[in-house]
């Protein structure tokens, strides 16, 4: 072996030199990691990422009357929108969100998702129907100019609105018919004892106009998801006597709404971690569930500092609570939510929202609201404030993990309030996170 190796050391090889063409390169992730390219600290921005001095936001607060009519399933509204510009910038027009015209035969958004997916939902008669739009500026009311564009409203008004705190009030008479599957958001279930209605992006509603890009009136086409103003809510909402309602804010008038029994129930539960019956399945539909009288009643609800509002009704939930540091916790439900000792269903909601906001509440930071409640129905998950929707047919961990999902929502976006729409990377990431 040692000589072979001797004669080969003493052999030199001729080697012809080929050119090599370099390859193409292959593509990687390297980019996604590198640093964000953020602007420079400012007076608006600190380089902390924290308002600055001169950080502005507009404000939106909203009065909201509208009826359920169960016959035709249709919501007939009037809104006043007091709009605050507390930008440094004059605005000549307003943009406001008609989202119900996604369900709009031949919508942009229906044109996009269409057949079986998640975000289908037009049909005919679908749509927002506006009666009247009026602006208020300075005590005078005028008819504006109006453009309907798809899922956006442009306002065109008389004179600009100032900078710096000029307000002015909207006024909207509108009208639409609930679509039984409304894109996963919302919609109308039909169990045994009666429709399960989940109302959401109902109400015609302001765009934001921000610092970055001034108004951004992009269209609503299902999927994408949401960037509004905040302010506060004053809605009433008159349906039929035997239904039960739930909403965004706190119910300001349980007297007229509440039986006695009912009244005595919830108090027991503001102070209970454990789970209180309020309507149990044996009693769902009873006239004993519904105050003495004839006619519809009008439950009335408040939020504070919210940037949207949502509600669920029906004469079908079951109905229970507990609460944790003063928030009462709620599930509603109808039966077909219910599910076995094997299988466990919705009997376990209230548990699971317990669970959920007491965790984020210490792991990050307080609940900031006063209620949370859970709402079973035709959407598959999706949060609003203080109220999620997930799927009626949830059971055992897949239902604890959609109300722990669509709950830790309320730490981002609902509080942080960025926008979904243009980033939805940004709050499905975090609530994944936490």
């Amino acid at each position: 072996m040692r000589a072979l190796l001797t004669m080969l050391a003493g052999i030199v090889v001729a080697v012809p030199v080929v050119a090599q063409t370099p390859g193409p390169v292959p593509p990687t992730n390297q980019s996604l990691f590198e640093s964000l390219d953020l602007p420079a600290a400012n007076d608006l921005r600190t380089g902390a990422g924290e308002p600055g001095p001169s950080y502005w936001q507009n404000r939106a607060d909203y009065r909201i009357r509208a009826t359920l009519d169960t016959a035709s399933h249709s919501v007939t509204g009037s809104e006043t929108i007091h709009y605050t510009n507390n930008s440094p910038d004059s605005l000549d027009y307003l943009w406001l969100q008609l989202d119900q015209n996604l369900f709009r035969p031949g919508s942009r958004g229906s044109l996009v998702n269409g057949g079986g997916t998640r975000w289908r939902g037009s049909f005919t008669g679908g749509g927002d129907n506006l009666k009247k739009v009026q602006v208020v500026m300075g005590g005078h009311a005028v008819t504006p100019k109006t453009v309907v564009d798809g899922t956006r409203l442009r306002i065109d008004l008389p004179t600009p609105l100032a900078p710096h705190g000029a307000a002015l009030d909207v006024n909207i008479d509108w009208s639409f018919v609930v679509p039984q599957y409304g894109a996963d958001r919302m919609g109308r279930f039909h169990g045994k004892d009666g429709w399960v209605y989940e109302i959401a992006q109902w109400y015609p509603r302001m765009y934001v106009y921000d610092d970055v890009r001034g108004w951004n009136p992009m269209p609503y086409l299902g999927q994408g998801e949401f960037y509004l103003e905040y302010g506060n809510f004053d809605v009433s909402l008159t349906v039929p006597r035997d239904l039960i309602v739930v909403a965004t804010g706190a119910l300001q008038n349980p007297d007229d709404v509440l039986t006695a029994e009912e009244r005595t129930r919830l108090d027991k539960a503001r102070q209970s971690a454990n789970t209180v019956t309020i309507i149990g399945k044996d009693d769902v539909g009873r006239p004993a569930t519904r105050p003495a009288g004839n006619g519809p009643l009008t439950w009335h609800f408040r939020a504070e500092n919210v940037r949207d509002v949502s509600w669920a009704a029906s004469r079908a939930f079951i109905w229970d609570a507990a609460s944790w540091q003063n928030v009462l916790l709620q599930s509603f439900y109808p039966r077909e939510g219910l599910g076995t000792k094997d299988n466990p269903g919705w009997e376990n909601s209230t548990r699971y929202v317990r669970h959920t906001i007491s965790y984020y509440s210490t792991q990050w930071f307080r609940y900031p609201y006063p209620v949370a409640s859970n709402v079973a129905g035709v959407v598959g998950g999706m949060e609003y404030p203080m109220i999620v929707f997930c799927g009626v047919g949830g059971r055992g961990s897949r239902l604890f993990g959609v109300t722990d999902h669509e709950l830790g929502h309320t730490w981002f976006p609902m509080v942080v309030g960025s926008d979904e729409r243009r980033y939805p990377w940004m709050d499905e990431g975090f609530n994944t996170f936490i």
